[in-house]
């Protein structure tokens, strides 16, 4: 069959979503908000501060109490909260966290922690944060005002930027700074609703009626409160994905009768060849109409428009049809294609055995960016293929890659703390001394030596660990560097209960050529809204230049 003529660009997206809920009503509350509060960070050695303004430490003293963390301390009985306060092992600092629209309670956040303005803390590297309760603030008449509720709690590892140069004097502000990676989260019922821009309490139950239909489950997802008001729920299936969840929502059609939904996907599959055609909106309306319009689009799949064919496919795969998976392997592999990581993230997001192989072989990618995609769509929900996990002690987690691509290691710095080595037994090169730019971790071994050994030193009296015995690999280093410092079966103790963040600075200048590269592999950190992928050549405020790691 002869392929539909596109028609003129102006017909395209006046009408796509003429006829859905978008064109009725619009998402509210549950909105985007900024939260904070004043929180306590511990184990920072000589690196934190006394000073805070005493409003502040009051209240931060009378939270504490409030919450039992002064009974979840040793000693209890003889504890001072307002003595820990003062110690320089700690600091209090600001923590702030942005809770998306839409999102239900439980789902975890990063959160920003930053020392508070005119202290002396010089590093919140290393250390952790005590439970904190996160708010919304107010600006009113009498000033800036703290909301009663409850929005978040934050706490855990303070991660830093591991690419800050410690050895020059200018880099004290960044470093007093710094997130806790999915340390958030929320807390609470925030309801979503859909407001219809003109009351019409008919519309109002038809639109309930359609979601209610599309997705029918053990209880309802919508009611309709009044003319102009719909409450939703998210269903369980979308717990994680509550945003492709909303997004199907206002892209139902209301005239849910099949014959008029194929009529419709026909119309939009003329108009998906357009030059300047939604793409994203036309696929969500046929992936929220539902498996029986799949028909009405797949000849697109062979369509010489790689991106309308890609959008036919991506909607075709998320309704169950595996032919269109075959487009999205062309796409994922065309070195050309603008939509080749979005074809690898729906590659993982279709869990098929077929997926798992073609994801597998992207592992060896010469785009170490395929590669990452790679990795994290095989780990979508759980790891697979090549992939080996390790927990470290529920604080981060090390996944061992098994590729036969160039060595690279990979940090998360966003959703949840990971680092990830792609290769087979990334060696630590011998001779190796090496000392981390705090003195924090130590490893050492001769050119002959069969196992390195690592120590660290802790605390404010900067003493010494036991000394540990590992296999000169980067695994080996990580688990050992990471793992809490608990008795071996022969004596002595295996770990050295280093954070997440100290792991990642001292692998990322151990892959530094400068002084000398004792782990020949490139090292990035993970892309975030905030800035881009942290690489040799990005100029990225506290990068150290290109130079200092390898490619």
């Amino acid at each position: 069959m002869a392929e539909p003529v596109a028609p003129e660009p102006a017909s395209v997206a006046g009408d796509v979503l003429d006829g859905t809920i978008a064109e009725l009503a619009s998402l509210a509350g549950g909105g985007g908000m900024r939260v904070k509060g004043y929180g306590l960070v511990v184990g920072l050695g000589e690196k934190g501060s006394s000073e805070v303004p005493s409003a502040i430490r009051s209240a931060l003293i009378a939270d504490m109490m409030r919450r039992g963390v002064d009974k979840s301390v040793p000693g209890a009985a003889e504890f001072d909260l307002a003595g820990l306060i003062e110690d320089k092992d700690t600091a209090v600092v600001v923590v702030s966290a942005w809770i998306p629209p839409g999102t239900p309670p439980g789902t975890p956040l990063d959160a920003t922690v930053a020392a508070l303005p005119g202290t002396q803390t010089l590093s919140l590297d290393g250390g952790i944060l005590y439970e904190t309760e996160l708010k919304t603030f107010q600006s009113g008449e009498t000033g800036v005002r703290e909301s009663y509720r409850v929005e978040a709690r934050a706490k855990g590892a303070v991660f830093v930027n591991p690419f800050i140069d410690r050895d020059k004097g200018d880099t004290t502000a960044r470093l007093r700074t710094g997130q806790i990676i999915g340390g958030a989260t929320t807390v609470g019922t925030r309801t979503i609703r859909l407001v219809l821009d003109h009351p019409d309490y008919r519309k109002a139950k038809t639109i309930r009626d359609v979601i209610n239909e599309r997705f029918a489950g053990a209880s309802k997802v919508a009611n309709a409160k009044s003319p102009s008001l719909i409450e939703l729920g998210v269903p369980r299936r979308y717990r994680r994905d509550y945003g492709h969840f909303l997004e199907l929502v206002t892209h139902l059609y209301l005239r849910r009768a099949p014959q008029a939904d194929q009529m419709k996907a026909r119309r939009l599959a003329e108009q998906i060849l357009a030059p300047g055609a939604p793409h994203e909106e036309i696929a969500l309306i046929w992936e929220a109409m539902g498996k029986h319009v799949v028909d009405s689009f797949r000849r697109l799949y062979t369509s010489e428009n790689a991106v309308a064919a890609y959008y036919a496919a991506r909607a075709g795969v998320r309704l169950g049809d595996t032919t269109a998976l075959a487009v999205l392997r062309r796409t994922a592999t065309d070195s050309a294609s603008a939509l080749r990581l979005a074809a690898v993230a729906e590659l993982g997001r279709s869990n098929h055995g077929g997926a798992t192989a073609l994801l597998t072989e992207l592992l060896d990618d010469g785009d170490a960016l395929i590669r990452i995609a790679a990795y994290e769509a095989l780990c979508r929900p759980q790891p697979r293929g090549p992939v080996e996990r390790h927990d470290v002690g529920g604080r981060f987690i090390v996944d061992a890659v098994r590729t036969q691509g160039k060595c690279l290691i990979y940090a998360t710095r966003s959703g949840e703390p990971k680092l990830v080595l792609f290769g087979t037994e990334i060696p630590v090169l011998r001779p190796i001394m090496f000392s981390s730019s705090d003195g924090d971790v130590t490893v050492h071994a001769h050119s002959d030596d069969e196992r390195l050994k690592v120590y660290r030193r802790v605390g404010p009296q900067r003493l010494l660990s036991d000394e540990l015995e590992i296999l000169p690999d980067a695994k080996s280093l990580a688990l050992a560097m990471g793992r809490t410092p608990v008795p071996g079966p022969e004596g002595g103790f295996q770990g050295l209960g280093m954070t997440y963040s100290q792991v990642v600075g001292a692998l990322y200048r151990l892959c530094r050529k400068a002084p000398a590269q004792w782990i020949p592999a490139e090292f990035m950190l993970q892309r975030t809204q905030a800035a881009v992928t942290m690489t040799p050549g990005t100029a990225i405020e506290g990068r150290p230049d290109s130079s200092g790691v390898s490619r």
